[in-house]
C-alpha cells in the first residue's frame, strides 16, 4: 500500500496566513452581519501594497512579522468599514500575554475569552515551533485550545509552550511568543 499524499492547506505555500487571521477573526466578531469578507480580504491586500511599507511579494513569500500584521489589524480598525449599514467595529483588548508561564497564559485566555456579559471576543495569536503560523484561539477548555483556521481546529494545551524567543523552531510542540498574541473583542 502506497502512502497517501496529504493535500497541501492554506498557508503551506504562501505567508498569508496573517491576513486570514484578520478576516476569520472579523468574520468570527460578526458571525450574523453578512461582511463581504472578499473586500476586506482586498483591503488588506490593498494596504499591503500602498500604506505600510510592506511588499506584497516580500509578504506572500515571508509572511508578515509582529509588527507588520498589527499594522495591518490598526489600518482595518481606523479605516474600514466592516457594514455599511451597521456600525459594527473591534478593538484591541489587550496586546500580548502578560505572563511568561503557560499554565499563567492559558488562564488568562480562557478568562478574557469566556468572561461573561461581555461582547464577542477572539485572540489572534502567532503559533512556533512546529509550524509558523498565524491563527485565531475562539474558545479554551479544560485541556483543548480551539482554533478558527484551516490548519488545526483543535490542539492539546500540553503541547503548547510559552517563549519569549520570537520565531522559535522546534519539531515538537508549538510555542507561543509572549508578544505575538492579540485579544481583541467586537463592539457594536
Amino acid at each position: 500500500m502506497k502512502n497517501s499524499v496529504k493535500p497541501l492547506l492554506q498557508g503551506s505555500l504562501d505567508g498569508l496566513c496573517g491576513l486570514y487571521a484578520i478576516v476569520n477573526a472579523a468574520k468570527y466578531l460578526f458571525p450574523k452581519d453578512n461582511i463581504d469578507l472578499e473586500r476586506l480580504f482586498h483591503f488588506l491586500i490593498d494596504s499591503i501594497d500602498s500604506k505600510h511599507n510592506l511588499n506584497l511579494s516580500t509578504v506572500l513569500k515571508g509572511g508578515l512579522g509582529t509588527k507588520n500584521l498589527k499594522t495591518l489589524l490598526n489600518a482595518v480598525i481606523k479605516e474600514y468599514v466592516l457594514h455599511d449599514e451597521k456600525k459594527l467595529d473591534f478593538l484591541i483588548y489587550q496586546n500580548g500575554i502578560r505572563t511568561k508561564r503557560i499554565d499563567y497564559a492559558v488562564d488568562e485566555m480562557r478568562q478574557f475569552l469566556h468572561e461573561p456579559d461581555t461582547h464577542r471576543r477572539i485572540i489572534i495569536a502567532g503559533l512556533d515551533g512546529i509550524i509558523n503560523h498565524w491563527t485565531c484561539i475562539t474558545a479554551i477548555k479544560d485541556k483543548t485550545i480551539y482554533f478558527l483556521d484551516g490548519e488545526s481546529k483543535v490542539c492539546k494545551i500540553d503541547d503548547f509552550h510559552i517563549t519569549s524567543e520570537n520565531g522559535r523552531q522546534s519539531s515538537e510542540g508549538y510555542y507561543i511568543y509572549y508578544n505575538n498574541v492579540i485579544f481583541l473583542e467586537a463592539v457594536r
